[in-house]
């Protein structure tokens, strides 16, 4: 949709922790009438690989901006720079009637990102009614945003992005320093992209920043051959080094991949990638831009992706559904895709930003069945009460019950009130089993881990683990027994018996193989009761 131009310690999972803030570029305005199919690369009538909870109304769907505030919470990101097209705009009304209300009681916060292509147009020249344009919306900003108490502030004052800044001229100096006299705002400008650094428009604001870095086509191809993320790492550097002496911070840039040409194909602009070559992982073009832009952002405005769900660009890291890759794009010479492989990723890219970062995730998300318990009698045709405890904020979720070897659905999605009637099908495998799960996958917990019987007393673990270069130091574990390292799926990936207060383990499975980085599930065991929290190896 926007126009181009030219761990340490975590409770319950493991993370190299960030000293600086994580943002992310957050768009609320999506509805009905853009999700235009062919619009975007991943539509239906493109590829088909939607968002993993489908295509949303910002405004009408409350759950939309909550299951993001979970997912953003949960994987260590700590702000949300928001989409702002002026009063009483759709993105703005449903910043405040969605986004505002379910942040109260998050760690989270968030900004607004002032849309300036929507109110200059191409009238970049601040003249007296291009300043008073500016306060009035600013003015406005304080009037409605700056007093929830999680809005943005860096030393008290409320934060605002400004797009585009680099294209301002005439009197829009002035213009800022009204509104902080006024208002005390601290302003963040969209200021350099790639060129030499121009330290005296720089000074003017208290941070700049490069919305996206797409564009040199120097930079067309997979990033290892072009040299795409060293050279973003060279653009911080130079407008660092050109800072020093101001009081200007740098925040610095992270972009996934980038494609826009099923929304403006007439622009002809070439894909970045989402794999750093054709034989990379998923994901490795976000991986490796993320340590760049955590490394070159400085500490008090830190990195800012780009973006958390601009779909219509491809530069979105909200979870998908997760498909195959493929390079189908409707057209019989791959028109759109440049013939690159896009995959449905699901929760992978939030899953690396949880491994780098995760300065926000205090308390990692886990799920525990209470009934059905092990070998309960629920016989087919009753009606029962699945029920289920929580720790850390999750909004939602998903329950399975288990039929001939194979979890089937029975709700997506639902309200985590930690109850659900349901009535036990036939084909249910006796006694009956029951998951649930976050709706991205990551946790979750299958009933009769824990029995009805000692369930009461799993509180009295509480034990806690530090993962480093793959290794991991299990701490704390009075009353644990044992301890199993499951993977995803469930699988037991490694067992360790436990006679002490702490145990090392050097990441390998019981075949003695170095277990990939990712997220793990340690599950404690003792007299007391089981303790399942998440375990994210990285290296």
């Amino acid at each position: 949709m926007r126009r181009a131009l030219s761990f340490g310690l975590l409770i319950g999972a493991a993370a190299a922790v960030s000293a600086a803030p994580v943002s992310v570029y957050y768009y609320p305005w999506y509805s009905g009438a853009n999700w235009d199919q062919n619009k975007f690369l991943r539509g239906k009538n493109r590829m088909n690989i939607p968002p993993l909870i489908g295509t949303y109304d910002n405004v009408v769907n409350r759950v939309t901006a909550k299951q993001h505030i979970e997912w953003s919470t949960n994987f260590g990101i700590d702000n949300w720079i928001c989409s702002w097209w002026g009063p009483n705009s759709y993105q703005s009304n449903a910043i405040l009637k969605n986004i505002m209300p379910n942040m109260v009681g998050t760690n989270m916060t968030f900004c607004l990102f002032y849309e300036t292509s929507n109110f200059y147009g191409s009238n970049w020249t601040f003249g007296p009614t291009e300043v008073q344009l500016f306060y009035d919306h600013i003015k406005y900003m304080n009037d409605n945003f700056f007093s929830h108490p999680n809005y943005w502030k860096i030393g008290g004052r409320p934060v605002v992005v400004v797009y585009l800044s680099r294209q301002m001229s005439g009197n829009y100096a002035e213009a800022l320093t009204r509104v902080r006299k006024d208002f005390n705002v601290y302003l963040i400008g969209d200021d350099f992209h790639f060129g030499p650094a121009e330290p005296d428009r720089h000074k003017n604001w208290d941070a700049i920043t490069i919305y996206n870095s797409h564009g040199l086509k120097t930079y067309d191809g997979y990033p290892k051959t072009t040299g795409f993320i060293e050279g973003c790492r060279k653009n911080f550097q130079t407008h660092k080094k050109a800072l020093v002496g101001t009081a200007t911070k740098l925040m610095s840039n992270v972009i996934p991949g980038y494609n826009d040409r099923a929304q403006r194909l007439e622009a002809n602009n070439y894909p970045i990638p989402r794999k750093v070559a054709a034989d990379s992982a998923e994901g490795s073009t976000f991986n490796q831009m993320l340590t760049v832009g955590l490394e070159e952002g400085d500490s008090a405005v830190g990195t800012a992706i780009c973006s958390w769900n601009e779909w219509w660009e491809d530069s979105e890291i909200e979870p998908t559904v997760v498909s195959p890759p493929t390079n189908v794009d409707g057209t019989a010479d791959f028109t759109y895709s440049k013939g690159y492989m896009y995959e449905g990723y699901g929760a992978t890219l939030l899953k690396m930003i949880l491994a780098k970062a995760g300065r926000n995730a205090t308390l990692a998300p886990a799920l525990s069945v209470k009934a059905p318990a092990a070998a309960a009698a629920w016989g087919a045709g009753t009606a029962q009460t699945i029920t289920w405890e929580t720790e850390g904020i999750v909004y939602y979720v998903n329950l399975d019950y288990m039929s001939a070897g194979s979890w089937v659905r029975i709700a997506t999605q639902t309200e985590n009130t930690g109850t659900y009637k349901w009535t036990v099908p036939a084909n249910a495998t006796q006694p009956v089993s029951v998951r649930v799960s976050t709706v991205e996958g990551v946790t979750f917990n299958v009933s009769g881990t824990v029995s009805a019987a000692n369930h009461a007393g799993r509180i009295a673990l509480s034990p806690q683990l530090r993962s480093l270069g793959g290794s991991v130091s299990f701490l704390h574990l009075d009353g644990v027994r044992g301890i199993s390292v499951l993977g995803l799926s469930g699988r037991i990936e490694k067992t360790l018996a436990v006679d002490a207060e702490s145990v090392e383990w050097d990441g390998r499975n019981s075949a003695g193989t170095r277990l990939p980085q990712g997220v793990y599930r340690a599950v404690f065991s003792g007299p007391a009761g089981s303790v399942a929290k998440p375990l994210v190896i990285s290296r």
